[in-house]
């Protein structure tokens, strides 16, 4: 006498019956495009890029914004981490933006920006849980483009700042101090990006090119590792969502070469 389970007469049954869709199939997107790019009425993260040129880093970035509403951004990272990050106090890399552009919601009072970076977590306030950087304290130097500037075309803002992450993966944070002006560069021209974390003097110094460093100093406790310890050379873009007007976009190419760290910072 042969018995059955209840799930064994189940699977039988279900492998015995053909698979039937609701709908037929249609092709969304056989890559054929004469423009050679994803299309943007079908992809939302549309083009990244990273590799090595003729002696330099290349990064490409380009996004879409989000058509949920008229106000708040979607920040979206594009990185190249350091190894062992928690090595590195100072840090130094020469940044060419070599094209840049940004797209606008008008009615969003957001701007959509696109930034190439020197970035870093130094230390967190507290006392760190590891891969949770809430509390890690950092500074950066970034070559930006913002849809509501006023510059000439072509022309860029570099930015020195200091952050305290306040969410688990630092996609939001606090300054620490304001935001440093550092001056404009034109595309296709190169900022000498240095970031350095001045423990002693509770301070950190942001340098471009050979200009005096400028300081942001903060009163946090700093004897604890952050809970993240990341070092990097990347891209940033914030696009503002747009619901009543085109979809947002930014796209940001840069070179980053010449990357240096302090002597007991490599692996």
């Amino acid at each position: 006498m042969r018995f059955f389970t209840l799930s064994t007469l189940l699977l039988a049954a279900l492998a015995s019956t053909p698979s039937v869709a609701a709908e037929t199939y249609v092709t969304y997107d056989g890559f054929t495009a004469a423009s050679g790019t994803l299309s943007p009425t079908l992809w939302n993260q549309i083009e990244l890029g990273r590799e090595i040129k003729s002696g330099f880093a290349s990064l490409r970035q380009r996004n879409l914004g989000q058509q949920i509403s008229n106000s708040g951004t979607l920040s979206i990272n594009h990185s190249l981490p350091f190894d062992e990050p928690w090595r590195i106090t100072q840090m130094r890399a020469e940044i060419t933006v070599t094209s840049a552009s940004t797209l606008a919601c008008a009615a969003n009072t957001n701007p959509t920006e696109a930034a190439a970076r020197l970035n870093g977590s130094f230390f967190n306030n507290g006392v760190a849980t590891p891969g949770n950087a809430t509390g890690d304290v950092g500074a950066q130097l970034r070559v930006v483009l913002r849809s509501n500037s006023t510059a000439p075309a072509g022309t860029l803002q570099v930015e020195g700042l200091a952050y305290r992450c306040t969410n688990p993966d630092c996609s939001t944070s606090v300054l620490v101090g304001g935001v440093q002006n550092l001056g404009t560069v034109a595309v296709g021209s190169l900022v000498r990006a240095q970031v350095e974390w001045d423990q002693a003097n509770k301070r950190f110094l942001l340098t471009r090119d050979s200009n005096p460093a400028v300081a942001i100093s903060y009163t946090d406790s700093d004897t604890s590792g952050p809970g993240n310890p990341s070092k990097l050379l990347g891209l940033r873009q914030q696009l503002a969502n747009c619901f009543s007007g085109p979809r947002t976009q930014a796209d940001l190419e840069a070179r980053f070469d010449n990357v240096a760290v302090n002597v007991s910072g490599t692996p």
